[in-house]
């Protein structure tokens, strides 16, 4: 991402402990990283609108995002969250952190959540 500007809060919601907004300064965009609680690793995926709204409830929404570009990092986060799963070394496969950046492109729901395509993009599609 380069030099960027960014904020950061924790949260005592039930499915995230903290949300970090970083913002690149050479072309304005955006990567969240949603740092789930364990229950938001083991529940989240049963109802997406509310780990949006605990991801945001702390720190603003990004300036400037587009609606394309919510409605990607939606899907983007909805997706970490519905193919979260613990590996044999007992670590989660998303790492410690749900990240979304605003420069991928807003793809179908159909596309970002199947399971055939997520074997190819792991909710990290491209352009």
């Amino acid at each position: 991402m380069g030099e960027c500007v960014g904020y950061q809060a924790l949260s005592s919601s039930e499915w995230v402990k903290k949300t970090w907004i970083a913002r690149a300064l050479e072309n304005g965009d955006v990567d969240v990283h949603v740092f789930p609680t364990d229950l938001g690793f083991e529940k989240a995926k049963n109802d997406y609108n509310k780990l949006w709204d605990q991801a945001f409830g702390t720190v603003p929404y990004p300036k400037g995002m587009t609606d394309a570009q919510g409605s990607s990092m939606y899907t983007q986060l909805a997706c970490h969250a519905r193919y979260v799963f613990k590996l044999p070394n007992g670590e989660w496969n998303t790492h410690e952190s749900w990240d979304m950046e605003s420069w991928r492109p807003d793809v179908s729901w159909d596309y970002g959540m199947n399971p055939a395509t997520w074997l190819i993009h792991k909710c990290n599609w491209r352009n």
